[in-house]
């Protein structure tokens, strides 16, 4: 009767939820996926419109790089100087092709010399920019402008212009880029052509300057309305992305037959189900579950009853095996808790316990040596923090035991160790410290002295790890790259063989730069370190680094930003090596700095000497001693493995400006870090 009634109740109970569910999902799915729907539509065109304005700003900031690079050109300020306004004009044309820009022209002071075809209202254009903003939007009559300008670092107060109309191509570039059309509505046509409400909307963005998302029905699309503000404030004009609302309708309208079919599926499949297992299922429980309130009340004699089919008699038969061992585990636990305790007392090294707050809860006698306790002062240990008893230094006055400490590291890893040196009463000694998994609420910790030849083998382990890395990794990119190079130039992709032969170079570059620091400090160990001095030209040692690392920077994004005094004096030394020097600190901007971030190589002429500088925007020094990191094998605090090298790089560096006569430092600049090579000009008067 048990039985039946089970039965029957579990049938009923699945049938009663299984209707519910269906009839909750058939009443609520249909405006619940039309809000969803809207929502996401909104929220999709609203993303595209922040999209599309952040590409026309990027199109800016690049307009404003494109200005910057003609500013700087070498051959410009030749043909100022020269009085050239012809060659001038055709650098602008060149310049206009190249950046695909609408115009460029050369203003000195507030007069325009020269400008590129077709002419362009640069007056105009020119006083949408203010004073220090490198781009600004700008207008002209119904056509809205990007203009940028920079100065002409050559002495005759010139500047250079760039501008470039905002233009149909230009949206539907955009728009093919952010898969959804883009227009663009000027203030004096915004409220012309649209419904009331949509009007409305963009009459505020106009007056307010705050994007705004809508669903416009008189216009059938979910529309992202984000303003373009002019340097005064006013807004130039709106970019308006649109998502049609007959496609959101079709999406959710399919999404909503679906789940009806899904629904009434799983209704009839759960039904016929729940009858099944129910008949199934009721049987054996009741005897399963006085057998497991058995066992775990302590009753190991008593044995398990085998029935019911499938699972349930699996289940039984598990249940009798778990039985059976536990049985058996229990009459072992006192003879084992036993030996295990004289093992420990009996082994040489160290080994103690601690529990989930790490006290220490167990000594044996070697740990207590091993710390410099003696018999009173081990038991007083127990119920101590294990640090205030190891007391692990990391730097003065810290300790790693919040963050570094290999006990808790193994209570996620499974197992940790590390070196550690500690600070005891009879002095400092290093050991090694291994953690164990913890096992219920103890941990059991291993601690044994680290002999010279432990400390020797670490040091040389460490470095063959780091050189077979940065052997092997670059290799293996390299041959991927040739095998698939063969592969390319087979089938006459020539688009693919030019980027594999560029990685090819990036790999090359990589191994030459970690071959000559290699070669360096064994040249430097085994004392044959002289240079050769002969008149050395800087600006070519710097072409030729800038070269070199070049297809590393491209690799990350990053640009590199010349500010060198022009001309550079010579200097007396070796030019190879100089540029090894140069290489070492690019190739260290490039992989400790943010990818797409700028680095700075200048420099500064003093009375008799010349300096070189690097600067990044990477993570700066990090409270490190910038002394420490030109010593040999050493590392910034905080290397991550993709950034980890050999730590040899600084050390050749500073080697070889020291016999070179100069000085090499480093400093952290708040928003990143500067390596600054300072030599002895060539044509300066030597010093008494």
């Amino acid at each position: 009767m048990r039985r039946s009634t089970l039965a029957w109740l579990l049938a009923l109970t699945g049938a009663f939820f299984v209707a519910v569910a269906v009839t909750g999902v058939a009443g609520v799915s249909e405006r619940l996926l039309e809000r969803l729907g809207r929502q996401q539509a909104l929220a999709r065109v609203e993303l595209a419109g922040t999209a599309a304005r952040e590409a026309l700003v990027h199109e800016g900031e690049t307009l404003a790089v494109s200005a910057r690079l003609l500013a700087a050109s070498p051959e410009l300020g030749s043909r100022l100087g020269a009085s050239d306004l012809a060659g001038v004009a055709r650098l602008l044309e060149s310049f206009q092709e190249a950046g695909e820009t609408t115009g460029a022209a050369l203003a000195i002071d507030a007069r325009l010399v020269r400008q590129s075809t077709p002419p362009l209202p640069w007056p105009v254009l020119r006083r949408a920019l203010p004073a220090g903003q490198g781009w600004a939007f700008a207008v002209d009559g119904t056509k809205l402008f990007l203009v940028a300008e920079a100065p002409v670092p050559s002495g005759t107060r010139a500047t250079a212009l760039m501008a470039r109309e905002v233009d149909v191509a230009l949206l539907a570039a955009i728009g093919r880029r952010i898969g959804l059309p883009v227009a663009l509505v000027g203030r004096r046509e915004a409220l012309a052509g649209y419904g009331e409400s949509h009007a409305a909307r963009l009459a505020r963005v106009v007056a307010d300057g705050q994007p705004e998302s809508l669903r416009s029905e008189e216009a059938g699309c979910f529309c992202a309305l984000q303003p373009l503000p002019l340097a005064s404030g006013e807004v130039a004009a709106v970019l308006e992305t649109r998502l049609a609302i007959d496609e959101v309708d079709r999406s959710v309208a399919e999404l909503r037959r679906r789940l009806l079919l899904l629904a009434g599926a799983l209704a009839v499949v759960a039904a016929l189900a729940s009858g099944l297992l129910a008949r199934r299922l009721a049987a054996p429980l009741a005897e399963l579950s006085t057998a497991a309130r058995r066992i775990g009340g302590g009753d190991l004699a008593t044995p398990v009853a085998i029935a019911g089919p499938g699972e349930i008699g699996l289940l039984a038969r598990a249940m009798e095996g778990m039985r059976r061992q536990l049985a058996q585990l229990s009459g072992r636990l006192a003879s084992r808790e036993g030996e295990a305790r004289a093992v420990l007392e009996g082994i040489s090294e160290g080994v103690f316990t601690v529990d989930r707050d790490r006290r220490v809860r167990y000594l044996n006698p070697p740990a207590a040596r091993t710390l410099g306790l003696d018999s009173d002062a081990a038991s007083t240990a127990i119920g101590r923090f294990c640090g205030d008893l190891l007391y692990p230094e990391l730097a003065p006055e810290s300790r790693p035991c919040e963050e570094r400490c290999p006990i808790l590291h193994a209570r996620f890893r499974g197992a940790a160790q590390a070196t550690e040196t500690l600070a005891l009463a009879a002095g400092s000694r290093r050991a090694v410290v291994a953690a164990a998994t913890p096992v219920g609420e103890l941990q059991v910790v291993v601690l044994r002295e680290e002999s010279e030849v432990e400390a020797g083998r670490r040091l040389r382990d460490a470095l063959l790890a780091n050189v077979s890395h940065e052997f092997k990794t670059p290799l293996a990119a390299q041959l991927a790259s040739l095998e698939m190079l063969r592969d390319a130039l087979a089938t006459g992709d020539s688009t693919a063989a030019d980027t594999l032969v560029e990685a090819l170079g990036r790999g090359t570059a990589r191994l030459t730069r970690l071959v000559d620091n290699l070669l360096e400090s064994v040249s430097i160990e085994a004392g044959r370190d002289a240079i050769r001095r002969r008149p050395v030209d800087l600006e070519e040692v710097v072409e030729e680094a800038v070269q070199q690392v070049t297809p590393l920077l491209h690799q990350r994004n990053q640009e590199l930003d010349l500010a060198l005094p022009a001309p550079l004096p010579p200097v007396d030394g070796d030019a190879a090596r100089l540029v090894q020097v140069l290489v070492n600190l690019l190739a260290n901007a490039n992989k400790f700095a943010p990818e797409g971030t700028p680095i700075v190589l200048g420099g500064e002429v003093g009375g008799d000497s010349v300096a070189l500088f690097v600067e990044d925007r990477g993570p700066g020094l990090r409270g490190a001693d910038p002394g420490s990191l030109f010593q040999p094998f050493v590392r910034a605090v905080g290397d991550e493995s993709e950034t980890s090298g050999v730590g040899l790089g600084l050390w050749v560096v500073r080697s070889i400006v020291e016999r070179h006569g100069g000085t090499v430092e480093a400093r952290d600049t708040g928003a990143g870090s500067r390596f600054t090579v300072r030599l002895r000009r060539g044509d300066a008067p030597p010093t008494r």
